[in-house]
């Protein structure tokens, strides 16, 4: 591990753990010149919805650090942007051809110390299935950065979604409450012939 990731690595566990109270902390004192550094980081902003909208995820490739992290809103696990590209992949699948994926993000006031930032908010997601079905959702997400090569990069990433009460478990329960719903009244009714064959 070089010098930069080690020291890198100690600063963003201390900022997952004090970080609620550095992000109030920094809003209130941000000089020019980390406003300006926050400027460029803000501007992958638009190329990741970009990418992801029109399923061009390599057009990140230049925005994800070399020793990449990342764990998507579906509980996968990335460790390389190669990893990356596999994981939306099988997201697409499952979404299927003709099917649509769009996300709106909108971020907090971050912490940023030397050449690590921390960065945290909202993403506002809408996938349409290849067979036309919508869901929407928002999902929140913690994101890690890094000044690789003189350019901000995305170290580590988490992306999570409430596990009990989204859109997708609530489909799920929808069409299981409809099959056990019809499952009984078939049962029921093909009791009740067998009842009448024996009464007669």
């Amino acid at each position: 591990m070089t010098g930069y990731s080690k020291w890198t690595a100690l600063w963003l566990g201390a900022g997952l753990a004090f970080g609620p109270a550095l992000w109030a902390q920094s809003a209130a004192a941000i000089s020019p010149e980390e406003e300006a550094e926050w400027v460029k980081i803000r501007e992958v902003k638009s190329i990741y919805e970009d990418a992801v909208s029109a399923n061009q995820v390599e057009k990140l490739r230049p925005y994800v650090a070399k020793n990449f992290h990342g764990v998507l809103v579906n509980g996968r696990e990335a460790r390389s942007f190669d990893d990356l590209l596999k994981r939306n992949q099988e997201i697409r699948d499952l979404i299927g051809a003709g099917g649509s994926y769009q996300v709106k993000i909108k971020y907090e006031p971050g912490t940023m110390f030397g050449s690590a930032a921390e960065a945290h908010g909202t993403a506002e997601e809408t996938v349409v299935t290849g067979s036309g079905k919508r869901f929407e959702f928002v999902s929140y997400w913690l994101a890690n950065l890094v000044k690789e090569d003189g350019q901000w990069k995305l170290f580590r990433m988490q992306a999570t979604l409430d596990p009990v009460d989204n859109v997708f478990v609530h489909d799920t329960l929808k069409y299981t409450k409809i099959f056990f719903g019809g499952g009984a009244l078939l049962i029921g009714a093909a009791l009740g012939f067998v009842l009448r064959g024996r009464r007669g």
